[in-house]
């Protein structure tokens, strides 16, 4: 090894090369300084860009929220939705809230023996948080909260501080209030948290939300409101006594929100609830019927309401359904369909007492029909009114639920027939957790829900991605990507130019030094002439204006460094600070050097080929004449 790299080969050609370089020193300063007058302006101008454009990150990147992403609609969100949220490659956190936008939250202290009052946001907020990376402390967890240095040094806390959040509701137009008593461990700095904020566990967030909904929080203690459950629809159906036309539906797609309104027979929705085909047989008179669909969401009562005021008249029924779910009723596994009179008036017997309207109660819908197979079992159990326990799926947030039921009658199939209003009580349950509360016999809900989200992306880079992500998943979002894409494309821009000024300077004095090289073995034909008559091979004759160039590249990249340091020295230490520019306004990275550096040699190399062309085309016979 040691042979092949210390050959004569190679050293022959490079002392040829180096002594023609010494012999004449003058012309060798002058082709280095050419490089160098070259290469120092673009490594000037490229430091320049480069030192710009990082202290505008550096602004993005410091303040949190340019990588901050957060919807714009308040639909309601389940846990599965923030495990796959979670998943997302350019995701880096992600915290649900049960708010779409933080409320304030007030809260009490005392210092010094003086009692003092305050209000910031509520955040969500754990251990994984972007926005603790310079917190002073511990992240919040229970009972615990971190404030924002303005919120602190305000009230005068300090890490340790005992404060207690007031939360208020109206009830019954009287105020209700409860308090719940709380720790400062952590302080963050403005620069994180330039508003007023209080980031507490997610479960503060939760309990303090359900509250002001009138929510009951059992582990707090906390009474709820008694109010009529919620209902929640996969798709609605509008009969009708004749064609909507295409501007009402085009109104009923937009007021709801909807993806899809088809049209069809009303014979052909029984299988939108499990029965089948043709099994459907709505009231005379409604001989239209129009399929309403949401892509990835669900219709609430609201809509319902909301689709009677866009169509405004008697003519014209808007029905919610849902998909039959599985339960167990009387020792025995059922299958449990929501039927509507209007729509399966063959299936629902004529005593049904059910309220079918959105805002109506459980207890006027808390009756069912038992299919014949079930009727002994129910005589058998004393006619008690049974539990009906769901099975529910698994995506659900709601993990089990048992719910007490009124036996009517029987009905004919092998279904369980309820009151379509119940089976969206029901369905609530897949984003809200429920339960049924035996003593006032109604279901309620267990929490507020969740209706926002903090997304953190993993750099400003990937914002304008994630929004785009978010935008086909049917989810409207809100970012400062319009900043982040303008300061992408002023990236782009100044890199163009700065590529294109480099590229014609480079030009320049690449043409320079192929002339200089040419010109050099132009004068010198007669000691070339000789190096071969003494036996020098063409190849290795090739070879000197090779190395003369990588010589002389390898010099004036290190005269062209040595510039730079000095000049950018000056621009970082007077005219920066002349200009108000927060940072260095000269920088180059190592990556930034050995790029320059291989393109110059590589450039140089190139420059030099028509010189060593030129040299293995002398005949060694001109040295004889020119004896």
């Amino acid at each position: 090894m040691k042979e092949r790299l210390f050959n004569p080969y190679w050293a022959s050609v490079t002392f040829v090369a180096t002594k023609d370089l010494v012999s004449e020193k003058l012309i060798t300063f002058c082709m280095i300084l050419s490089v160098a007058a070259v290469l120092t302006p673009i490594m000037l101008l490229t430091s320049v860009k480069v030192g710009f454009i990082d202290r505008l990150r550096s602004q993005f990147i410091q303040d949190s929220s340019f990588r901050e992403v957060r919807p714009v609609n308040a639909d309601l969100r389940d846990d599965p939705f923030f495990v796959e949220l979670r998943k997302w490659p350019d995701v880096i956190y992600a915290m649900p809230s049960v708010m779409l936008v933080p409320r304030e939250v007030d809260f009490r202290y005392q210092v010094d023996g003086k009692v003092g009052k305050s209000s910031a946001r509520l955040f969500p907020s754990d251990s994984s948080d972007p926005l603790l990376v310079h917190l002073s402390g511990k992240p919040p967890h229970g009972d615990e909260v971190v404030l924002s240095s303005d919120v602190a040094k305000a009230a005068g806390l300090n890490i340790g501080s005992p404060i207690t959040l007031t939360i208020d509701r109206i009830e019954n137009d009287e105020r209700k209030r409860v308090e719940l008593p709380m720790t400062v461990v952590g302080i963050v700095p403005d620069a994180d948290l330039p508003l007023p904020s209080v980031l507490a566990d997610p479960e503060i967030d939760r309990a303090v939300e359900s509250y002001r909904a009138g929510i009951s929080v059992a582990e707090r203690g906390w009474p709820g409101v008694v109010s009529t459950p919620k209902q929640s629809f996969e798709k609605l159906i509008v009969l009708t006594k004749s064609n909507l036309g295409e501007t009402r539906v085009s109104d009923l797609r937009i007021r709801l929100g909807a993806a899809r309104v088809s049209d069809a027979a009303p014979e052909q929705f029984a299988t939108e609830v499990g029965l089948p085909l043709g099994t459907a047989k709505a009231e005379p008179g409604w001989v239209h019927a129009y399929l309403v669909e949401k892509s990835g969401g669900r219709f609430n009562g609201d809509d319902l309401l909301e689709a009677a005021a866009v169509l405004h008249n008697d003519e014209t029924q808007v029905i919610g359904i849902n998909p039959p779910l599985y339960a167990s009723l009387l020792g025995q596994s059922v299958t449990v369909a929501g039927l509507d009179q209007r729509l399966f008036g063959n299936l629902v017997p004529t005593d049904a007492d059910w309220k079918v309207k959105p805002g109506a109660s459980f207890a006027f819908n808390n009756g069912v029909f038992l299919p014949e197979t079930l009727a002994g079992a129910w005589k058998s159990s004393g006619e008690k009114a049974p539990l009906l326990t769901i099975s529910l799926p698994e995506n659900w947030t709601t993990k089990s639920l048992a719910i007490g039921v009124r036996i009517l009658g029987t009905a004919p199939g092998g279904d369980v027939v309820m009151s379509p209003s119940l089976l969206a009580m029901i369905y609530r349950g897949t984003s809200v957790p429920i339960a049924f509360d035996s003593i006032g016999s109604n279901i309620v809900e267990q929490s507020a829900g969740y209706r926002g989200f903090r997304v953190v992306a993993s750099g400003i880079d990937a914002v304008p991605q994630l929004v785009q992500k978010f935008s086909e998943n049917g989810i409207g979002v809100r970012a400062r990507s319009d900043e982040i894409l303008k300061l992408q494309q002023l990236d782009r821009s100044l890199t163009a130019l700065v590529i294109v000024v480099a590229a014609v300077a480079l030009a320049g004095g690449l043409s320079i030094l192929s002339a200089s090289f040419f010109a050099n073995v132009q004068r010198k034909r007669v000691d070339f002439a000789t190096l071969r008559l003494v036996g020098m091979q063409k190849a290795q004759v090739f070879r000197i204006p090779l190395v003369q160039a990588v010589i002389i590249a390898c010099a004036g990249f290190l005269l062209s460094c040595a510039l730079y340091f000095t000049v950018a020295a000056l621009l970082n230490g007077v005219i920066a600070a002349q200009l108000g520019f927060d940072g260095q306004l000269s920088k180059l990275y190592l990556w930034h050097f050995l790029a320059i550096g291989v393109f110059v040699i590589l450039g140089s190399c190139i420059a030099s080929l028509s010189a060593s062309r030129e040299a293995t085309r002398i005949d060694p016979a001109q040295a004889l004449r020119a004896a």
